[in-house]
Order: structure tokens, then sequence, then C-alpha cells
């Protein structure tokens, strides 16, 4: 399901070259460090707006529902809450925040020789492995500040793929596109040669202002990449080269995290790793879940089979509406604005919110999410309310299991198989 791409050049039944060879340390397997983005840039409007961009329906929202009503929202802070979500609107349709911001983990990699360090975010919702460069050509944000950029005149090892040429478009309208290169590129002690690299020579302004990343290395299980001619994906190219095709997600909250490929480090999760079938019909890491319960006086497991994608580039958990009603109504003064469905709460209830809890499909395996994990945090105009850090899917085309619920487990994916894996793990959170 290619529900957050448009294709806009026709793929031909040519090829950008074989298989890429690669020098590594002998082991088939490395890890990279991911740091957590600076805490003062959380914004849940941006990025409730950025996963809305990435998997949302093609549809404007109403702007005249945007109202709360009754319950303990004030007459003065239903206008506070109004004025807000009529700026939301106004911004989502001229000025929208871009698509990169919604993901939240940076990892430095090593492109070109001799090598320059740019700052990745690894994307298992997308397959494109595209970079901002010298090559690029700023129509907006001329001054900069800029990210690392990639720059191909500078490496001894760059090579352009004539006549390749790439483009993205996004559900808001924002694109970007450009040429192709081969490079080298160094992840850790991992060396991988001739890897095609997608270099942007224009992009939407939207995507011109994002300062903190040089670019996207997707891991989407299937998702074809956007070069034409077609070339293999970036993990396609990777998982012949590592001991064995698996790579596994350890994100943090407010914390380091890491990404190992090539093997499964175990002793990161507090019990087995169960494992559930992807989707085959799905280019995304897919799977279906069936059981959910939440910790408080009525528990009890609810029946609702649906399948989600898991989704490392999207900030927030997003769960089909059934279940983010029922959830937000066990919290005492939740509420939900019809116009972003987005559900918000008193904050002097932040640290009683009711653990959410997973019993994956075929097994007894309960999977946690923390209550405390489920809050975003306050609103900018008014701190007494906070933001849930779970939503419905009401308005988007796929159910996310993205950033919320990704850091509360040790996630697996096992590329051959078809299959990802979960277990819980000790959190060490810092608040």
């Amino acid at each position: 399901m290619r529900t957050h791409l448009v294709l806009s050049a026709a793929f031909v039944a040519a090829s950008l070259g074989a298989a890429v060879p690669l020098k590594n340390n002998g082991s088939g397997h490395f890890s990279l460090i991911a740091k957590a983005r600076p805490r003062g840039s959380r914004d849940f409007l941006r990025d409730w707006k950025a996963a809305h961009r990435r998997w949302g329906k093609k549809h404007l929202l109403p702007a005249s529902k945007a109202t709360l009503d009754g319950g303990w929202f004030s007459p003065a802070l239903q206008h506070r809450w109004c004025v807000s979500m009529a700026k939301l609107v106004v911004e989502a349709s001229v000025t929208a925040e871009p698509l990169l911001r919604d993901q939240a983990y940076v990892m430095d990699v090593e492109f070109g020789t001799p090598a320059q360090k740019l700052k990745m975010m690894f994307d298992t919702g997308s397959s494109d492995l595209w970079v901002k460069s010298t090559d690029t050509i700023y129509s907006t944000h001329k001054e900069g500040p800029r990210p690392p950029q990639y720059a191909p005149g500078n490496s001894s090892t760059s090579t352009l793929v004539d006549k390749a040429k790439w483009s993205i478009q996004y559900l808001d309208n924002s694109a970007a596109s450009g040429i192709v290169y081969r490079d080298t590129l160094r992840l850790g002690d991992f060396e991988i040669r001739n890897v095609p690299v997608e270099s942007a020579l224009t992009m939407s302004p939207e995507l011109e202002e994002e300062t903190s990343v040089s670019g996207i290395m997707g891991l989407a299980k299937q998702l074809p990449n956007n070069i034409s001619p077609p070339t293999a994906s970036f993990l396609s190219l990777l998982r012949s080269q590592l001991k064995a095709p698996v790579f596994t997600v350890d994100l943090r909250r407010n914390a380091t995290s890491r990404f190992d490929f090539g093997y499964i480090n175990e002793s990161m999760a507090t019990e087995n790793i169960t494992w559930l079938d992807s989707n085959p019909l799905s280019d995304h890491w897919e799977v279906e879940l069936d059981r959910t319960a939440w910790l408080g006086k009525s528990f009890t497991w609810v029946y609702h089979k649906f399948q989600a994608t898991v989704d490392t580039g999207t900030s927030l958990l997003f769960l089909p509406e059934p279940l983010a009603r029922r959830y937000w109504a066990a919290v005492p003064s939740a509420k939900k604005d019809e116009l972003f469905d987005a559900y918000a709460f008193s904050c002097k209830y932040s640290e009683k919110l009711p653990d959410l809890l997973f019993k994956l499909p075929k097994s007894e395996h309960l999977i946690r999410i923390p209550g405390r994990y489920l809050n975003y945090g306050p609103l900018e105009s008014e701190p007494s309310i906070c933001w849930g850090g779970m939503q419905s899917d009401l308005d988007l085309s796929a159910t996310i299991l993205g950033d919320v619920m990704l850091k509360a487990l040790f996630v697996a994916f096992d590329v051959d198989k078809n299959r990802v894996g979960f277990a819980n793990k000790v959190l060490h959170d810092v608040l």
C-alpha cells in the first residue's frame, strides 16, 4: 500500500546496476546510535500534521468544526483552543511543516571519500535514500541555516548515473526531485560501495525549512523507491550483505536509541520475542492485532481485529477509532476536538493514564505501553491541558504503530521471513 507517495515517473524494465559490493568488519552486522531530537522541539500539532501528511486521507478538514463542547473546557479556553486550531488550518494549507519533522531520531552516516558525515533518519515507512546536497537549488530558504549537505563533487568515489532521475510527491503536494549518484556509504564500521544516492535538485519550501536532518534512509519492507529507471531499494541491497537479514529497533523515550543490523541482541528484551507475520500483500511492515485492553476498574479484553503498520517515522500512535474512543472514555476529563480527531485531557491525570496492553495473536504474550507514554505533553497555550500520545486513525489511510508505542518495546524485523517481532524491555525513562 503506497498511500503516502505518488510516483511521477513511469518505471521501465531497466536496472541501475548489479549487486552492491561491500567491505566490512567481517562480522556481517553493525549498530548505529540514534540521538533523540532535542526535547524543546517537541510539538504535538506539528507531529499530528506530519502524520496526516504522511498517511492521511485526501480531504480537507472543515474549519467550522474547530470547537470543544462543555466539560472542563471553559469558554475562555475554548476560544484559545479555537484560535490555535484555526491557525493550524491556515498553516496546513499555506506553510505546512515538512514531513521530516515527524522523525525523531537522527544518526550519523558517512557518504563518499573522504567521508562526509550527514544527519540521516532511518525510516521503516519509506524506501528512498535521498539527501539534500550541493546540487540543491533553494527557492525560499536561500540564506540557511542548513543541515550538513552531501557534496558529490568532493567525493572521489562519486559517479553520476546517466539519465537516472527520482521524484517524490507527498499527500499535501510537497515534493522533491533530483538526480542519482553512486557512492560509498559507511554505517558504523560497515562500508557499502556503489550505493544509489538520490540527490535533491529541487524541493518544496516546506522541505527546505528542515534544518536538522540531511535526508532519509528508507527501510520499508518492499516498497519500491522512486528512481527511474528502477533500482533496488537500500534495504534490499543491504540484506544480502548481512550475516542474517534482520534488523532491530530499540527506541528510547528522551534518550539515546539504537538500530542493530544483521543480528538480534535478545538481551535487549526482558522476555522471548513473539513474531507476527507481516501482510504479504503490503509493501510496509504491516501486522495484525486483535486483542487490546487497558488497566483500570473495568479491565476487560476488547476483541477488535485490525492491520497496523510499524513506522519509526511517525511520532504518534494511531489506533482504530473504537479503541481510541473507549480508552480515552476511561480517562476523566478527556475530550476530542472533531476538527482534528485529537484527544486531550486535564494534565492532572497525566500520571494516572491507564497502561495500554496488547495480547499478541495466537499467543498469551502481553506487550505493555505505560500510561505515562500516552501523555504527549501540555498545550502551549494552556499548560493545564495535555495532548494524548495515542490518537484515532479515523482520518488516516492506515493504522500506525508509531514511536509512542515503539519506545516501550524491543522490535525486530525479519526481511527474509516477512515478519515483525515484539518484546517488552526494561525502561529507563529520562523524565
